[in-house]
């Protein structure tokens, strides 16, 4: 496991055990897939304990999102490519400004794929803490990477991604001059 991904891990409270759980997610993705993978993201949440709950472990290469469902207990594995079909995303936040997270900060973020032949598949990533700052990093990075405002992320996605065919290339190119 890169030393990025293990520091990261590392800072979620993750132990030995858990630790040794996501390297063998990060190993089954790169015996199967031949893109590397460039980012992860472990969604979790703090009970009403205030024990953090490991949910998924996600996973990001250029052309695709995999999710390992429950890692800390099963081996689920699944993948969808990206960006092309993100088709819709929301965001929760909770005392999170998208820029510095606080142990206040919560971050919630619903993504719908289309899946080719499989109708619409949805990912929750949920993210407590300093792991709202990777989760919001991520976001960016891969629902519209080539846009840099979120305003204009939201309005050009949905256009763009759900293959309008009302929006020519030139209405498309012209839309992003007006913002």
């Amino acid at each position: 496991m890169k030393d990025q991904f293990t520091k990261y891990v590392q800072s979620l409270g993750m132990t030995k055990p858990l630790l040794e759980r996501a390297e063998s997610v990060l190993s089954f993705y790169e015996i199967v897939l031949t893109s590397p993978i460039k980012d992860l993201f472990v969604s979790e949440y703090v009970n009403e304990e205030k024990t953090r709950v490991y949910e998924s472990l996600y996973l990001f290469s250029d052309q695709a999102i995999m999710e390992a469902k429950q890692f800390v207990s099963d081996d689920v594995y699944d993948w969808a490519p990206l960006p092309e079909s993100i088709m819709y995303w929301e965001i929760k936040r909770k005392d999170f400004d998208l820029k510095t997270a606080t142990e206040k900060s919560r971050l919630f973020l619903t993504v719908r794929l289309h899946g080719s032949g499989l109708g619409t598949m949805s990912a929750e990533l949920k993210a407590s803490a300093a792991n709202c700052d990777q989760l919001f990093s991520i976001f960016q990075l891969t629902s519209c990477p080539e846009l840099e405002s979120v305003r204009l992320k939201s309005f050009l996605c949905c256009a763009r991604l759900r293959n309008c065919q009302s929006f020519t290339n030139d209405q498309q190119n012209a839309l992003q001059h007006l913002f």
